[in-house]
């Protein structure tokens, strides 16, 4: 059977200066005859973005909304890793999970002490039995409506490779378009499908086609509309949609929650490495501000502990 393809994109970590910046992207199919599928509505026995008090249902929105601070990791956790055993092989650690979605593991972990020769077991907050529930009824229903999620990718841009980037093409916004393409070369399926692609504007950017070009020379887009609220983008079967506030659209809202969730491990793992060697230490999420305030109080350990600046902190 002849599928339709519909792929989110979305990143976390654009604005920090510790830790990386990922991008992810969620790619899912249904039969080629549903020229118009809502996944909301499809899974909303199991699904919603607003969930009310004593909601069970699995929480699906901008990572934002799904996750902070005060509410802690469990409630994106859930969903993430109930969503991501769909795709195939049970993930039992950190490593397994960034290997499977991740392509493999990122060069660049090597380089880095709190990564290096370090894992996680999954889950760290949530009921492992209940996931496992979790996932039993998502493939249920998603057969049920001939939906499936077909694969989840990240690109996991560590500071060195950040900053190495930065040096290539200037600023963030484009560093951010470049990588973004890249994954998604390398999760779109062949462009003989029909196949719907919205993301997150990039850092306020209007204009997409040089870049659309660039990162697919042999196909011919076309501007369909460049504004402010989403710059469109036509070629063949395909249609490209840079929006505001794109987490409407259920695989972007998804993908923004692999992203944030792969980077908020990335960190645990980052702050537990600092913290086993300074107690008194509190944890950061490398945002500037705070970034700045750890980084002072580790400053007399950073050049036994990571003589190369490069591998901890962003330029931009």
């Amino acid at each position: 059977m002849r599928r339709r393809y519909f792929i989110g994109m979305d990143e976390a970590g654009y604005g920090p200066k510790l830790g990386p910046l990922v991008i992810s992207a969620t790619l899912w199919s249904v039969p080629e005859g549903c020229d118009c599928f809502d996944f909301w509505a499809s899974l909303n026995s199991l699904v919603t973005n607003s969930p009310k008090r004593a909601d069970v249902r699995l929480h699906v929105a901008d990572s934002k909304a799904v996750y902070s601070p005060g509410k802690g990791l469990k409630s994106l956790e859930r969903s993430v890793l109930a969503f991501s055993s769909l795709t195939g092989s049970q993930k039992h650690s950190f490593r397994d999970f960034l290997g499977e979605i991740g392509g493999s593991i990122p060069v660049t972990f090597e380089d880095q002490p709190w990564y290096q020769n370090r894992d996680l077991q999954l889950p760290l907050t949530s009921n492992a039995d209940q996931l496992t529930n979790d996932a039993a009824s998502l493939k249920q229903i998603m057969e049920s409506v001939s939906l499936k999620l077909e694969e989840i990718a990240v690109d996991v841009v560590c500071p060195q490779r950040f900053n190495h980037l930065i040096e290539q093409h200037g600023n963030k916004s484009e560093l951010l378009t470049k990588c973004s393409l890249e994954l998604l070369k390398r999760i779109r399926p062949s462009k003989q499908f029909p196949t719907q692609i919205w993301a997150d504007k990039h850092g306020g950017r209007n204009r997409y086609l040089t870049h659309l070009h660039e990162a697919f020379p042999d196909q011919f887009f076309f501007s369909e509309q460049e504004s402010q609220q989403e710059s469109r983008y036509r070629e063949a079967k395909t249609t490209i949609c840079f929006g505001v506030k794109s987490e409407r659209h259920f695989p972007v809202a998804l993908a923004s929650m692999v992203a944030k969730y792969t980077r908020e491990v990335c960190m645990e793992m980052f702050n537990n490495y600092w913290l086993e060697r300074f107690p008194e230490l509190k944890p950061t999420k490398g945002y500037p501000q705070d970034a700045k305030r750890f980084r002072a109080e580790i400053e007399h350990l950073i050049p036994q502990l990571c003589p190369n600046e490069n591998i901890l902190w962003r330029n931009r």
